[in-house]
């Protein structure tokens, strides 16, 4: 078969299964087996959304730390698959903003450590000082 047949009876097979939005009713969205989300109808739930386990025609957003997320089927709470620009996957599944959490405590600790050696310096010049004074 040649490439231009193969295309032709692949490209009504991708229009049909392409994501579709459709402005409707939450009901009219049941009613069609879709899935609605924010006034919208959809065939599956769109990037950064995810089932509603309580509903299984509606999604829900993600988290905003999140790319991606799905449900987890006991606690009802999403989870992470993937984090926002900014953000660390947890082993739970969350999402921890790596400047919140590793930079300002490194910074911290660099500034602890510098009054640290400044106190130190001080000391160290108190002590010179009055050895200095008693040898005179």
């Amino acid at each position: 078969m040649s490439l231009k047949v193969l295309i032709a009876l692949q490209l009504p097979l991708v229009l049909t299964t392409a994501q579709s939005k459709q402005a409707m009713t939450y009901a009219e969205c049941k009613e069609y087996s879709n899935y609605y989300f924010e006034g919208y109808c959809y065939s599956y739930c769109p990037s950064a959304t995810y089932y509603s386990p309580d509903d299984a025609n509606t999604c829900l957003a993600c988290p905003s730390e999140c790319n991606e997320c799905t449900v987890n089927a006991t606690t009802k709470v999403p989870y992470c698959q993937s984090c926002a620009k900014g953000f660390g996957t947890t082993l739970s599944g969350g999402c921890l903003e790596v400047f919140d959490f590793v930079i300002k405590p490194v910074i911290a600790i660099i500034i602890l450590l510098s009054v640290l050696l400044t106190l130190r310096v001080v000391v160290e010049i108190i002590l010179w000082n009055r050895a200095r004074r008693e040898s005179l």
